[in-house]
């Protein structure tokens, strides 16, 4: 999984984080998200690109390779064939000294999949991309 964060983007932070917090709010209690393309099957969502295919996962991991990054406790206020937003608790490990003996923390983060693309030899399709976003910044993450 490929991580790229960028300080030029910090400004766009705020404009996601209100626009999709809007999303997310002005969705119902309800079981499932809204979908903004009526007719057109939601993309879905796997565990790094490996596993069952689903919709609305609770967790999605951001760092495969070594784990050291998600978010949980994701509530969904879209969900559908070309994006999904929600908001949860981004969990990292801060690598201080080194990974192995880093420590743990948490902080409250939105959460932006797009960019469907072909699961092969169905007629599915599978989110490539999701962003990030937090007190932070943007961080950009791709299976």
């Amino acid at each position: 999984m490929r991580r790229t964060t960028s300080v030029t983007v910090r400004a766009a932070s705020a404009l996601l984080t209100v626009a999709a917090a809007t999303a997310v709010c002005a969705a119902p209690a309800a079981a499932t998200a809204l979908s903004d393309t009526p007719g057109r099957a939601p993309a879905l969502m796997n565990e790094c690109g490996m596993g069952p295919l689903a919709t609305e996962p609770a967790e999605v991991m951001l760092t495969c390779a070594d784990a050291n990054d998600y978010v949980d406790g994701i509530v969904w206020g879209l969900w559908s064939a070309d994006r999904a937003v929600g908001l949860g608790t981004e969990h990292y490990n801060q690598c201080e000294p080194n990974c192995a003996a880093g420590t743990w923390a948490s902080r409250p983060a939105l959460i932006y999949l797009d960019r469907p693309a072909p699961v092969p030899n169905t007629p599915d399709a599978r989110f490539s991309h999701s962003v990030v976003a937090t007190i932070d910044g943007l961080t950009s993450y791709r299976p």
